[in-house]
């Protein structure tokens, strides 16, 4: 039946199916009619006449409950005529005396009357059992664990899938032997929800249940209602545990995720604040404040962008923080102008990310002005690489990620003025405070030497490098 049928328009078919009997019904009403004129005929040694419709009744009643109102009917018409034939004098359904048709007519009206009780009992029946059924079907389709206690918390059922989870038969869980399934520290907090629940009409707690299979513990909610007569007095609760252990980790992972995004929030409010002021100590006037200050800020942008691309475990790695600083900046010469080498897939903890491409940005802004990118025959040489960590004692935990930046051919402006800018602020000491890292910032006769050396996801080791 499809699901959009109505409720009314299931009832009615659900009708039509309980009151249509089947052909082992007639013959079944046929087969007893038999069997009770041949009983009844071998009454007659006692005396003609005697009772002729005693054991028409129960076959009446029979056929009417196994087979509903045709099959009584037959048995019904089998009886008249059978009584008509053997039983009733003067014989012949045109010659009865007045009793033979005051007898015809109230047996037929008390058969009628067991048919109609009888099929209608027979239809009460079976939509009981079909109600029963749908409501057997709802229970084990449902992925709730579902179970009665009578009114002092006792329980008295569980449902198949408590059986499945636990290990514990319903038997087994009656009483207080549901308790055993659930962690031992949790089980006190049950019986202490259970003692406020005959007040309150209402229990509620949540619960580790352990999971027979594994032998781990998954946190359930465990909700349920009294049903009550209509003085009040409570017959019985009902009652389901609901897996919500996924939900308690996704929560779990909110909080963690809220407390990183206001860790970062504050360091980003903090960059930006020290990368206003040093470029506004850098700026002649507000129109170049302003075009620094904008080209920092979709520096940071690109990083943001970055990270907010990542789910779970995912980390942004350096040669896609690089390249699309590169790529923003110089465009889409960088494999002309630009020689990059390391292995590729080195992963960036999250929270340096951000310093990390502001560093690269004042690197690759320096050089469109001043070095390897403004100049035609000069070039621009990256590389990196991993090494060991510190003498720590936990080497394999925190290599380090060396990066070498040279710019190869470059024509010095003489009279360009080498002193200490934002750039290399950022460099020499925003990058050693905030993460931690070593640096090395020169400038040659042909362009900027700088070397940096951070820590990176510890992850990193057990996953292996590819050279690219």
């Amino acid at each position: 039946m499809s699901p959009n049928v109505s409720f009314r328009q299931s009832f009615k078919f659900e009708e039509l199916v309980v009151r249509k009997p089947s052909w082992l019904s007639y013959a079944l009403a046929f087969v007893l009619s038999l069997i009770a004129i041949v009983l009844r005929r071998s009454l007659d040694a006692f005396g003609e006449g005697v009772l002729p419709f005693a054991l028409f009744f129960p076959v009446v009643l029979i056929s009417s409950l196994f087979g509903g109102m045709g099959p009584g009917i037959l048995s019904l018409a089998i009886a008249l005529a059978a009584a008509t034939a053997f039983w009733l004098s003067p014989e012949g359904l045109f010659s009865l005396s007045t009793v033979g048709y005051l007898n015809l007519a109230l047996f037929s009206l008390a058969a009628s009357s067991v048919i109609a009780v009888a099929t209608l009992l027979r239809a009460a029946i079976l939509r009981s059992r079909l109600s029963d059924g749908r409501l057997q079907t709802l229970i084990e389709g449902i992925p709730q664990l579902v179970w009665r206690a009578d009114p002092d918390g006792g329980w008295t059922w569980a449902s198949p899938q408590w059986e499945n989870l636990t290990g514990l038969t319903a038997e087994a869980s009656s009483g207080d032997g549901w308790l055993e399934a659930l962690h031992p520290d949790d089980r006190s907090a049950a019986i202490q929800a259970w003692s406020g629940a005959a007040s309150t009409l209402n229990l509620n707690f949540d619960c580790r249940i352990r999971d027979a299979a594994t032998s781990e513990y998954s946190w359930f909610q465990t909700r349920a209602v009294p049903v009550q007569m209509p003085d009040g007095t409570v017959l019985e609760w009902l009652g389901t545990c609901t897996d919500v252990n996924d939900l308690r980790e996704l929560q779990g992972r909110q909080i963690v995720l809220v407390g990183e995004l206001q860790h970062r929030t504050r360091n980003l409010m903090a960059v930006i604040r020290s990368m206003c002021e040093a470029t506004a100590r850098s700026s002649q006037d507000y129109s170049e404040f302003r075009a620094k200050f904008v080209i920092r800020l979709d520096a940071m942008a690109r990083a943001q962008g970055l990270l907010s691309r990542l789910q779970g475990e995912d980390r942004v790695t350096f040669d896609e923080l690089l390249e699309a600083e590169l790529t923003a900046l110089h465009g889409d010469e960088t494999p002309s102008k630009v020689i990059l080498s390391g292995p590729r897939g080195v992963r960036l903890r999250s929270s340096a990310v951000q310093t990390i491409a502001m560093a690269l940005h004042e690197l690759t802004t320096n050089a469109l002005k001043h070095g390897a990118l403004s100049q035609e025959r000069a070039k621009l040489e990256v590389s990196w690489v991993l090494e060991p960590g510190d003498d720590t004692g936990i080497v394999e935990a925190e290599p380090w990620l060396r990066i070498d930046w040279r710019e190869r051919g470059v024509q010095m402006n003489p009279d360009y003025d080498a002193r200490v800018g934002h750039g290399r602020e950022l460099i020499e000491c925003a990058l050693p405070f905030q993460l931690g890292a070593q640096t090395k910032y020169e400038l040659g006769p042909d362009g900027v030497s700088c070397t940096i050396w951070i820590h990176v996801a510890k992850q990193l080791v057990s996953r292996g490098l590819e050279n690219g």
